[in-house]
């Protein structure tokens, strides 16, 4: 006790809708494995630790809000950008809004911007997303993704934002929505701002110094949400 200190809690992003899937949480985790200069196979502590359970094993947790939240008008549009696990917040804000169409409510529409390297491989929860998104119902307005690998020319989520200037425009001026990003910190979260002012400035034929303004002040009203980590 005296040299190590204990470790630190993780944090994961609930990535399900209590209206969809009742009382249960569900997580989506990516297992952290790697192997040393010496050849030595390594994982990560938490992710390790978690896949040696047994079904039914209790595992000590609490709930810490988040920065993201959804606008309190089902109507109102929803637009995201995650990467990688950042999918989680927005598989569960999908559900939710599913779960209300089911009930007759109205509720406004969706576009998600998925990045990651490989389709086959990284495309978390593709089946359940491709659904929502061709059942016919508009839960899932539009569905763009962005996979790094499958080609030789690197695509990724803020190139498919700028492909989008109508879509963009529409959703978030004329219809006043909210727009969120959930991904790793580093440069993602300044690249997606990048797409969307480029998405604004040929949607709204504006310069980018007036989209630059537009996004802050976005910010201060709270639609436009960033969620990354280090």
């Amino acid at each position: 006790p005296e040299l190590f200190t204990a470790i630190k809690p993780r944090y994961y992003s609930i990535a399900s809708s209590p209206d969809m899937v009742g009382n249960e949480v569900q997580l989506c985790i990516v297992a952290v494995d790697w192997d040393t200069a010496s050849g030595v196979e390594k994982h990560g502590l938490c992710t390790w630790h978690l896949r040696q359970l047994e079904a039914g094993e209790a595992v000590a947790c609490n709930v810490k809000g988040g920065v993201i939240h959804m606008p309190r008008d089902p109507k109102t549009p929803i637009l995201m950008a995650g990467l990688g696990t950042g999918i989680a917040p927005f598989r569960g804000m999908v559900q939710d809004r599913a779960a209300a169409a089911e009930k007759g409510v109205e509720v406004g529409e969706m576009a998600l911007f998925f990045g990651a390297r490989y389709r086959a491989t990284e495309f978390l929860y593709d089946t359940e997303f491709e659904k929502y998104h061709n059942d016919g119902e508009g839960v899932l307005t539009h569905l763009k993704c962005a996979f790094s690998r499958d080609q030789e020319e690197k695509i990724y989520v803020q190139h498919r934002i700028a492909q989008e200037p109508e879509m963009i425009w529409d959703l978030m001026v004329n219809k006043k929505g909210n727009f969120y990003v959930c991904g790793p910190a580093r440069d993602v979260p300044e690249q997606i701002r990048g797409g969307m002012v480029e998405a604004l400035c040929a949607g709204g034929n504006i310069p980018a110094e007036e989209a630059e303004d537009m996004i802050d002040e976005w910010q201060a009203k709270g639609r436009y949400n960033v969620e990354a980590w280090s």
